[in-house]
């Protein structure tokens, strides 16, 4: 038996020639070069190609994956003064008789192969089974005499004899992806100084290890659903493929293209560049924010194209054995940072915080640090939400507070640019002066009310710089949450001036204005948000609620306009009860999200009550 005979044997009982195509093209191996118009003949010289070019463990590692109930071993290596028994018959006739197969040439020599023993077929009138001779007409006609007994016999003799056993239709996976957070991880090609990108091997092995150390990252995650084509196809039937294009921009969109096409929440890409003895693999991610599916929204809008997430990756030359070991841990964490986003994505925010923490150490860039920064206390300002959780973590709320303060100014030092870390920076100092502003027994002469004023004041300043950092054609949604941002810091302020009317009758004045653009700034938000984005609608809906119900408390006490007071505070129930609608989840798509249930917990549900009571007085 040849070293080949048992992979063809499983090659062509398992594959239609359609199917041996896709095969190839799985390997990059030219099908159309293959020799042979049938199966049997195509699957030898598939083989044959793959020995030659050292492509045989690939083929074997595929066909495994797309049946694993089959035996695809590897053949053992062929030794040095072996004659090569590996050639494919000229002509002949293929014949299976249960476990037996082979071809039939006549006038030549032949093989028919079981687990018994072997046929000779020579240039005499005989051939020799064992010890039985067989005339050699016989042997002409005995394909042919096979059939004819198959053909009378029907199914009754179909469990004992056959000519070949019925093809299995692989079985093809889905060609949409349905976790609750979807990662594509794109082949890597190998680009030039120009642009140019090529698909090669080396290529193809470093986008399966980035595939193997994203999965790894995140085996214990069951969220999360990731794809590469080295899948077999029983798990998915999308094609990944290259990203395309020269520049940054052309490659998200063409990223863009295929998170939309198989439903992928993140799109893991990238270039493969070589100079001598060293490589280095350019990462870069597409975040679909706004994916229908995944109905919320992260504020990762700015981290997307080239190096965003950690500077190139260095690689030595050759590739061979695990890459890994000659790598530094950047890659490692990336898809730590990924699944973080993941815990974050999903309103997981202990866990969030748990990674980026300890990937602080692992990013030097500035830009990237400024990122993380940012993460790092909007994790802390989430986790306030829930006072035990944040206390657990932190020691106190007012330490989970200073946490995410000192991140997001951290962020903006880093990134001057970065509208993030000017976003986050301003809810923070909003966050520490909240409380005091609304505290039942402030003392408006007091040094704190005092410094909760300056708070507000700088986060109206922070809230303004983020907003001037971005292009709001591009980043839509992001500039309405800011907006909206904004606005809950104008209603503060308002709300502050009102408690200082006693001491300072003007301040009623100041009031109207800070309320009054609270209202256009809110406002102007809600067209720019996502409809999918729960979070943020909540939040808006929150937001104009609170200063319709701080306006029209204002109006009943101060201006004595029971009905003016009254008809504001309706308009606040009805987007407190707007709020709270976010949270209607009959698809249980939001089940995961601990944000949203915190919010309606300590935001939407109290001030529904508040405002109903308001309107009895």
């Amino acid at each position: 038996m040849g070293r080949l005979t048992p992979l063809h044997e499983n090659l062509i009982a398992s594959y239609t020639l359609d199917e041996l195509a896709v095969l190839c093209g799985a390997l990059d191996i030219p099908f159309e070069h293959l020799r042979g118009e049938t199966l049997p003949a195509r699957a030898w010289s598939l083989l044959q190609y793959a020995a030659r070019h050292d492509k045989l463990p690939a083929l074997v590692a595929q066909c495994a994956r797309d049946f694993p109930n089959r035996d695809w071993s590897l053949p053992p290596p062929r030794q040095p003064d072996e004659p090569d028994d590996d050639e494919w018959p000229n002509g002949g006739v293929q014949v299976r008789i249960g476990d037996v197969s082979g071809a039939v040439n006549i006038g030549g020599i032949a093989e028919v192969r079981n687990n018994t023993g072997q046929v000779a077929v020579g240039s005499k009138n005989v051939i020799q089974i064992g010890s039985l001779n067989v005339p050699r007409w016989l042997a002409i006609a005995l394909p042919l005499l096979l059939l004819a007994v198959l053909v009378v016999a029907g199914i009754g003799t179909a469990g004992i004899m056959s000519v070949t056993a019925p093809t299995p239709t692989p079985v093809i996976g889905p060609d949409r992806m349905s976790g609750a957070f979807n990662i594509a991880v794109a082949q890597i090609p190998e680009t030039d100084l120009d642009g140019r990108q090529t698909r090669t091997a080396d290529g193809d092995r470093v986008g399966e290890w980035v595939f193997d150390s994203l999965r790894s990252a995140l085996k214990d995650t069951t969220a999360a659903q990731i794809w590469h084509d080295s899948l077999p196809l029983a798990e998915k039937g999308a094609f990944i493929g290259i990203i395309t294009g020269t520049t940054p921009a052309e490659r998200q969109e063409s990223a863009r293209a295929l998170a939309e096409r198989i439903g992928a929440h993140l799109v893991i890409y990238g270039n493969l560049k070589k100079s001598g003895n060293q490589a280095e693999l350019e990462p870069e991610f597409y975040v679909a924010t706004a994916a229908a599916s995944l109905k919320r929204e992260s504020e990762a809008e700015d981290i997307v194209g080239s190096n965003r997430l950690g500077a190139p990756v260095g690689i030595p030359l050759p590739l061979k054995g695990d890459i890994g070991l000659g790598v530094s841990a950047s890659l490692e964490s990336r898809a730590i940072f990924v699944r973080g986003l993941l815990f974050d994505l999903i309103g997981l925010h202990d866990k969030a915080l748990e990674d980026f923490r300890r990937i602080r150490s692992a990013w030097s860039n500035d830009d990237e640090r400024a990122v993380l920064s940012f993460f790092l206390g909007r994790e802390a300002l989430f986790l306030l939400r829930n006072a035990d959780r944040a206390t657990a973590i932190f020691g106190t709320t007012q330490n989970a507070l200073e946490d995410a303060r000192t991140n997001f100014e951290a962020a903006t030092t880093l990134n001057p640019n970065l509208p993030l870390g000017f976003w986050g920076l301003g809810t923070a100092l909003l966050k520490r002066a909240e409380p005091v502003i609304t505290s039942d027994n402030v003392d408006v002469a007091g040094p704190e009310f005092a410094a909760a004023e300056d708070d507000l004041a700088r986060a109206i300043e922070a809230y303004t710089a983020a907003l001037t950092k971005i292009n709001i054609e591009q980043q839509p949604t992001l500039a309405g949450k800011i907006r909206t941002s904004l606005a809950n810091a104008h209603r503060l302020s308002g709300f502050a001036d009102l408690i200082r009317v006693d001491e300072d009758p003007a301040a009623a004045g100041k009031a109207d204005a800070h309320f009054a653009e609270a209202m256009t700034l809110v406002n102007s938000a809600f067209p720019l948000i996502d409809a999918r984005d729960a979070r943020s609608l909540a939040n808006a809906f929150f937001v104009r609620g609170v200063t319709q119900f701080n306006m029209g408390v204002s109006r009943k006490l101060l201006a004595g306009d029971v009905a003016g007071g009254n008809a504001l505070l309706e308009k606040a129930k009805a987007d407190f009860d707007a709020c709270l609608q976010q949270f209607d989840d009959p698809q249980s798509k939001l089940v995961l999200d601990q944000t949203l249930r915190d919010y309606r917990d300590t935001n939407c549900a109290p001030a529904l009550a508040d405002v109903t009571e308001a309107l009895k007085e």
